[in-house]
């Protein structure tokens, strides 16, 4: 009969998860799905602009993945529309899955990359590159929004 080793059984399924991946990382970009959390947009001093945390997660226990995402967008803009590629200024494997309520404040994923308007035409993002690199093959940090109308700026965490 036919017999199947387990290096071959093991080589499969990791080429499996790699597969399956590669298909997420490059095909739910434009949309919204129920496997993403949305943070509560944060608006530009103006209000004229917003910032939006996205973190999507799933997969299971073969092949799990999980994504941070901040996009800058006018504030106009829909949230649903504010995920796709065009307007992410950072894209980075998620830092925790676990969520911190502090009293009076929307809960927030811990050590996500946290937002703060300087200006009205400038947000810095502060995140800990350690974590934004675990787990993925590709990175993004963008230095400017909106074709230039925003200024991105970075601070590494823990300083």
């Amino acid at each position: 009969m036919f017999s199947v080793s387990k290096r071959t059984v093991t080589l499969l399924l990791v080429m499996s998860a790699a597969i399956y991946l590669a298909y997420r990382w490059n095909h739910w970009d434009d949309t919204v799905s129920e496997d993403i959390y949305i943070g509560k947009p944060l608006y530009s001093p103006d209000q004229k602009h917003k910032a939006i945390v996205f973190s999507a997660s799933g997969g299971g226990a073969i092949s799990p993945y999980c994504f941070d995402y901040v996009s800058v967008v006018p504030a106009s803009l829909e949230v649903e529309r504010s995920i796709k590629r065009k307007f992410r200024v950072y894209e980075g494997g998620c830092h925790s899955l676990g969520f911190s309520f502090l009293d009076g404040k929307p809960p927030a994923l811990e050590n996500a990359p946290l937002l703060k308007w300087n200006s009205s035409t400038e947000i810095e993002l502060t995140f800990d590159r350690n974590q934004a690199v675990r787990g993925i093959n590709k990175f993004l940090f963008v230095t400017e929004a909106d074709e230039g109308r925003i200024k991105v700026t970075q601070r590494n965490y823990p300083q």
